[in-house]
């Protein structure tokens, strides 16, 4: 979670952080599998193509800003939500 305020959430994304996370998870269609563990229909990868799709869209329509609130909330899912071996490893301190 950012250390920024709400304001400058909302600056940067157009949203809360909160509020984004909790967009993305529901674009992923959460279900409850054969096992009680969670499955989704969608991966983090899948959400991310969708959102930059509908910045393409605001690009076109002249919302430039609003695309550019979009566009940061796809890398932010890029960045919180989608596992990338070399930035795992830094984290964990192995790079």
């Amino acid at each position: 979670m950012s250390t920024w305020t709400a304001d400058q959430q909302i600056a940067c994304y157009g949203v809360t952080e909160e509020s984004l996370n909790a967009q993305v998870l529901d674009a992923m269609h959460p279900f409850e599998g054969s096992e009680g563990d969670t499955l989704f229909l969608q991966s983090p990868a899948q959400v991310v193509t969708s959102m930059l799709s509908d910045v393409q869209e605001l690009i076109a329509r002249g919302e430039s800003e609003t695309a550019r609130q979009r566009l940061n909330c796809a890398k932010h899912v890029i960045i919180e939500k989608i596992h990338i071996p070399e930035r795992e490893a830094e984290r964990a301190g192995v790079a």
